[in-house]
C-alpha cells in the first residue's frame, strides 16, 4: 500500500468512518501502549510490536497503523504516543523475534500529529546472521569453522539477492529496496576484496 492509500484511509477515519470498519486480515489500527514508567513503556511497546509483526509475518504480510483509535472518528481518532525513534522500534522487532523479522516503519505526517505505519512484508525472510557474526568476530577459525562461515555467507547473499529480486518484480513494494541494494553491494564488495 502506498502513502497515498494510507492517507486516504486516515482521511476516512478523520471524517466519518471508524478504523474497526476498515480493518482486515492484513490491516490493523492500534493506539500506542500506555504505561506510567519509561521501562514498562519500552517493554510494552516491544512486546506489542513483536506480537503484531509475528502475526502479520505468519499471514505473509500486513500493516499496522499506530496512533489510531479503533472506535472513534474525527481528528480525535489520532491518539498520543511516546517519542521513540523508528530505528529503536525496528530493533525491538528484529532483536525480539526468533527469525529476526525486518519491518518497514514510516511516518505519515497529519495535522493532528504523526501516524506511524509498520509494514511486515512477504518479500522478506530470516537471515542467519548470529552464527555468521560469531564466526566473523572470532580471532582464529578452524578449517570447519571457515567452511561454515563461507557457507553462511553464500546462503545469506543468496537470501539478499532473492529478496531484492522479489522487490524488483513487485513494483508496488517500497519495503527496504534501497537497504537491500546497499546490503548486496556491501557484501559483494567484501567478497571481492577478500578474493572469494
Amino acid at each position: 500500500m502506498s502513502h497515498l492509500k494510507f492517507n486516504n484511509i486516515i482521511t476516512k477515519i478523520k471524517t466519518n468512518t471508524t478504523a474497526c470498519i476498515l480493518e482486515n486480515h492484513h490491516l490493523d489500527f492500534k493506539r500506542f501502549p500506555i504505561s506510567s514508567h519509561q521501562n514498562d513503556r519500552k517493554k510494552k511497546l516491544s512486546s506489542f510490536l513483536r506480537e503484531y509483526t509475528v502475526a502479520f509475518a505468519n499471514s505473509n504480510w500486513g500493516t499496522l497503523l499506530l496512533r489510531m483509535e479503533k472506535s472513534t472518528t474525527g481528528p480525535e481518532a489520532i491518539t498520543d504516543y511516546q517519542n521513540y525513534s523508528i530505528e529503536e522500534m525496528r530493533q525491538m522487532i528484529f532483536n525480539g523475534t526468533r527469525s529476526s523479522i525486518i519491518t518497514e516503519i514510516k511516518e505519515l505526517p497529519q495535522r493532528e500529529g504523526m501516524v506511524l505505519v509498520d509494514k511486515t512484508a512477504f518479500h522478506l525472510e530470516p537471515i542467519d546472521y548470529d552464527r555468521w557474526a560469531e564466526l566473523e568476530l572470532k580471532d582464529k577459525l578452524t578449517m570447519g569453522e571457515m567452511e561454515e562461515k563461507q557457507a553462511l555467507e553464500k546462503k545469506n547473499i543468496a537470501f539478499v539477492e532473492r529478496v531484492y529480486q522479489r522487490l524488483r518484480e513487485d513494483k508496488s513494494a517500497s519495503v527496504g529496496e534501497g537497504r537491500m541494494m546497499y546490503l548486496i553491494r556491501k557484501k559483494k564488495n567484501t567478497r571481492d576484496n577478500n578474493g572469494n
